[in-house]
């Protein structure tokens, strides 16, 4: 029987934490605000350098058949008898997790036409996912199944060659965060994927199934002590040798270490494209959790991640030196990621206004209303997460992950009390590390002579 271990507060979006079962919990934010629900279910394991491509395959591989719905045509039109529920598959990072799981959309049971049990039906055909995919009689998972997806994956990761924009930020990904256990793609390289054996899929599957934790997350009117005994019952039935002893999964830190920025370092590569890609990393040493945060967000905000901040109206702008510039702060690693497109020529007067720009944050020589337009923004951002069940989901799983309890009420109460000495603090805070430069050389038959980013 669930138990509750944590309630937040009373907030029709604020989530209700409950124990199901050892290692696993349910986080329900109950309300009769959205007509489609959402249920996710995640199993975060540590990212291992030599496993990630294999459990990216993996999770590909089960959405592909089971041995109740032996292909995904029959899967998907099973979804379609469930009011064509929405289903897929998760395979993301956060900290040092690689978060392996599903995510479905549900209706709400006031709104079916019978009275289908649809969330303990949904979830049952998750379960056959999960737990029962399809497997030739080695006992491997299905082998036609595999190659189709490592062909799958292999061509995406190709077809970042077509998209200068996207390759020359996973190339500066894999340089900048090179002490990490992966890059830009947790798939990895396309001869890392063709590199997975079924052997390796398996024993990643079976650490998935015995000792990865399991975060249930949902929004939706459903009673939460109601779904989560639903939950309890299907997992002891699935995964009975798991629970037998009723011991506990071992509760994994997965935040990040902090990297403190390195010597400077300068990679210059080429390409037969018509626009240079200009990337700038700083360490900031501030992370999701951290009292300076806040004070990162709105820098981060001012400088570049807006249509109104400094990278886009001086730079781009005002100065004409790029097709775009803007900044990105990477919550979980504290990390500022400043980009932009550019002609060839333009590379060392593009960068110095870049770096302008973040010494006047550094120097408090911004305007108090591009903070208070900044603080705004931001404000009005949070208070648009509560019209979307993704993006609720999205925040409160981030933060569970990592061990930060807050509410998306409290990030916007700290936003409004931000000073300016303490968005200069912040900024003081970034230290550069490394410029990547993806140098374009002309443009490749077939391509666009300028990328819209």
């Amino acid at each position: 029987m669930a138990e509750c271990r944590e309630v937040q507060s009373d907030g029709a979006l604020e989530p209700v934490v409950l124990t199901v079962l050892p290692g696993v919990t349910l986080m329900a934010c109950s309300t009769d605000r959205f007509k489609v629900g959402l249920l996710s279910m995640t199993m975060p394991l540590p990212i291992r350098r030599e496993d990630a491509p294999a459990a990216s395959l993996l999770m590909s591989v089960l959405r592909r058949g089971t041995e109740r719905y032996p292909s995904m045509e029959l899967i998907n039109r099973r979804l379609d008898e469930l009011y064509a529920t929405p289903c897929n598959i998760r395979n993301g990072s956060t900290g040092s997790a690689q978060c392996l799981g599903f995510s479905a959309e549900l209706l709400g049971q006031r709104f079916l036409l019978d009275d289908t049990p649809l969330t303990e039906e949904v979830l049952s055909l998750i379960m056959q996912m999960l737990c029962h995919p399809l497997k030739d009689a080695d006992g491997l998972l299905n082998a036609r199944y595999v190659e189709a997806e490592k062909k799958n994956i292999s061509d995406a990761v190709r077809a970042l060659i077509n998209r200068p924009s996207a390759y020359a930020l996973s190339r500066f990904y894999d340089i900048f965060n090179e002490q990490y256990e992966h890059g830009h793609l947790l798939c990895g390289s396309v001869a890392q994927i063709e590199a997975v054996t079924r052997e390796q899929m398996a024993a990643v599957h079976e650490r998935m199934l015995c000792r990865a934790p399991i975060r249930f997350f949902y929004i939706g009117n459903e009673d939460p002590q109601v779904l989560a005994a639903l939950l309890a019952r299907t997992l002891e039935r699935e995964l009975p040798a798991r629970f037998a002893t009723g011991a506990a999964v071992a509760q994994e830190d997965f935040r990040l270490p902090v990297l403190k920025a390195q010597p400077l370092r300068r990679v210059d590569e080429e390409m037969p494209v018509g626009q240079s890609h200009l990337i700038l990393g700083y360490r900031t040493e501030i992370r999701l959790g951290d009292p300076e945060f806040y004070a990162m967000m709105l820098c981060n905000e001012i400088l570049g991640s807006s249509p109104v901040s400094r990278l886009f109206t001086q730079v781009r702008e005002e100065r004409s030196l790029c097709y775009s510039c803007s900044s990105d702060y990477v919550i979980d690693r504290g990390d500022v990621i400043i980009s932009c497109g550019i002609d060839k020529d333009s590379r060392d007067e593009a960068e110095q206004a870049i770096l302008e720009q973040v010494e006047v944050m550094r120097t408090g020589a911004f305007t108090d209303a591009e903070l208070e337009a900044a603080r705004q923004l931001l404000l009005a951002t949070y208070a648009q997460l509560t019209d979307s069940t993704k993006a609720i989901g999205g925040f409160y799983t981030t933060r569970q992950l990592l061990g930060v309890s807050q509410t998306i009420e409290d990030c916007r109460a700290a936003f409004a009390a931000v000073t300016r000495e303490q968005v200069i603090a912040a900024a003081r805070r970034m230290t550069p590390d490394t410029v990547y430069f993806l140098r374009g050389m002309g443009a490749a038959q077939g391509e666009e002579e300028y990328e819209e980013e």
